[in-house]
């Protein structure tokens, strides 16, 4: 009998000892949760301060109050503009995943800043996958890029990895191959939005630049977004400025530059 009782005590301590754990760790997560909101609503109070002084930086508002959905999103595709404007309502979030070489490495951090201060709510998360080692024709075969779906992501923006491949695929396949992605995509992630655009711009072989407009023209009849940004990049010599010293991958005024094109067109500015 006395056995019995210690097995039952034990049974109703370790449920204790769950349940207890989980409202834990609901608790620790809902603390996280406030505490980052807390944060962005200090840059967003420090960026309008420095707006009363002289002009608001980075087009931040200076309340957590969210301008117009429809003024904000209307450079977008109608279901992106739906999932943003479900994602203010319920203070739910939009995934971006900027996906393609490594040119794109460092943008992530100052877009998803810039995007949340231009809708004056945290909702976007923005994350880069980069395929190191490889050009986009082994990333096509191997199959690599079915891993940007295990991100779960709402928009992929797919960098065509031009700079990679260059001596390496040809320009045809190099604009081909990112189309052929997002079709492959669209079974596993049929809610995403798939957008292409080229990498950056470069000084060490003027080749890779010309190879974009094949690009944009593939992406275009294939009925892709195509994300232009080069428009915003200097000509001539001045692009050296905004490039590391071997002119191959972006700067760190280069990524503010490319952060900004991308906001631009998320948040319904003139481009």
């Amino acid at each position: 009998m006395k056995k019995g009782l210690l097995v039952i005590f034990a049974v109703i301590v370790c449920a204790a000892a769950v349940i207890a754990g989980r409202l834990h760790w609901k608790g620790e997560v809902a603390r996280m949760s406030k505490a980052a909101k807390a944060e962005w609503r200090a840059d967003q109070e420090t960026a309008g301060k420095a707006g009363n002084d002289g002009g608001q930086a980075n087009g931040a508002l200076a309340s957590d109050a969210p301008a117009d959905p429809a003024a904000l999103t209307k450079h977008l595709p109608k279901k992106l503009q739906d999932k943003i404007k479900t994602a203010l309502e319920n203070k739910s979030s939009v995934r971006v995943l900027l996906a393609g070489g490594e040119s794109v490495l460092g943008l992530a951090a100052p877009l998803q800043k810039q995007l949340n201060d231009a809708y004056g709510s945290p909702i976007f998360y923005v994350k880069e996958k980069t395929f190191s080692g490889e050009n986009s024709l082994t990333v096509y075969q191997k199959e690599l890029y079915q891993s940007l779906a295990d991100e779960k992501p709402d928009v992929i923006i797919f960098t065509a990895m031009l700079i990679e491949d260059n001596g390496k695929v040809s320009t045809h396949d190099s604009a081909r191959i990112p189309v052929l992605i997002g079709n492959n995509l669209k079974d596993t992630l049929p809610d995403a939005t798939f957008m292409i655009e080229p990498p950056n711009p470069v000084t060490f072989y003027d080749g890779i630049n010309a190879r974009a407009e094949e690009l944009k023209e593939t992406a275009k009849d294939a009925g892709y977004v195509y994300l232009d940004h080069l428009s915003a990049w200097p000509k001539g010599e001045g692009l050296a400025n905004d490039l590391d010293k071997a002119g191959r991958l972006p700067n760190e005024k280069g990524i503010k530059l490319w952060a900004d094109y991308l906001t631009a067109y998320f948040s319904g500015k003139k481009l």
